[in-house]
């Protein structure tokens, strides 16, 4: 059985591949720092979309 990685790294070997995965890796860790930025101030999803002025 494949590990994770392993399969990762065959995967990667595609150009087209790889650069979806890593545009998609780069929304994830944006994501993260938002929510770990909003949660360090204390606000809720509901109030930080009620202060940027956006939908949820």
């Amino acid at each position: 059985m494949k590990t994770f990685q392993k399969h990762l790294n065959e995967k990667s070997k595609d150009i087209e591949f790889k650069r979806f995965y890593d545009e998609e890796k780069g929304l994830i860790n944006l994501s993260l720092k938002i929510q770990n930025k909003r949660t360090g101030l204390g606000l809720s999803q509901k109030e930080l979309v009620n202060k940027a002025k956006i939908t949820q």
